[in-house]
């Protein structure tokens, strides 16, 4: 039984090591979506509706 109560742990490490990345990952995605609200709230309004309609930071000609 030794060794399946090694694996155990080791699975269970395993599960919290993702669980921890997820939520760094949650953190750093709620972090960019907040810079961008601020970003978009400093803009004037004819940037924000050129922005809506996808005339600004458009790639194309």
């Amino acid at each position: 039984m030794g060794l399946l109560d090694r694996l155990n742990e080791w699975i269970e490490k395993k599960r919290e090591e993702l669980l921890e990345a997820k939520i760094e990952y949650e953190k750093r995605k709620a972090e960019k979506y907040r810079e961008k609200v601020e970003k978009i709230n400093k803009m004037k309004p004819g940037a924000i509706k050129a922005i809506k309609e996808g005339l600004l930071y458009n790639k194309t000609p």
